[in-house]
This record gives C-alpha cells, sequence and structure tokens, in this order.
C-alpha cells in the first residue's frame, strides 16, 4: 500500500514548542531590524515615533510569546516524566 504523503500542516505540527518558542524569537527581531533599517533617520515626526514604538511593542510581543513557548515545552515535558 502506498502511504499517503504528508501535509505541510503534519509536519508543523511535529516541531516541538522549544523550536517554535526560537521561531518567533528570532522572528520578531529579525522584522524589527528590518523595518528600523527603512524608517528615516533624523528629527522624527509624532508618527514616525509612533510607529517605532509600535514596531518595537509587537517585537516584545513576539519575545515574550517565543519564551512562554520555550517554558511549556519544558513544563510539559516534566510532567510528562512525572
Amino acid at each position: 500500500m502506498t502511504e499517503t504523503p504528508e501535509s505541510p500542516w503534519q509536519r508543523m505540527k511535529r516541531f516541538p514548542l522549544w523550536q517554535w518558542g526560537l521561531i518567533c524569537i528570532f522572528s520578531g527581531l529579525l522584522v524589527n531590524m528590518m523595518m528600523a533599517l527603512q524608517s528615516p533617520t533624523g528629527r522624527l515626526s509624532a508618527q514616525e515615533r509612533a510607529a517605532a514604538m509600535g514596531r518595537g511593542v509587537a517585537t516584545l510581543l513576539f519575545v515574550v510569546a517565543g519564551v512562554v513557548l520555550i517554558i511549556l515545552h519544558f513544563v510539559r515535558r516534566k510532567r510528562k516524566d512525572d
């Protein structure tokens, strides 16, 4: 019998939580750096400062989500071992 090929969604579900956490952290930092390279330098208007603050908050959210996923990975593993 031939096996059905695995869908990308099924492959993604097999990633451990710590890998998803690292992906969140690095993607948040990378996007923030890429957007910072595109922002103008010098005297910033209120809109540009607000955009920079929004990028910072979004990056912080991604980093916190990544850390939570990493912590969940180790907490789940500890519970399974008990």
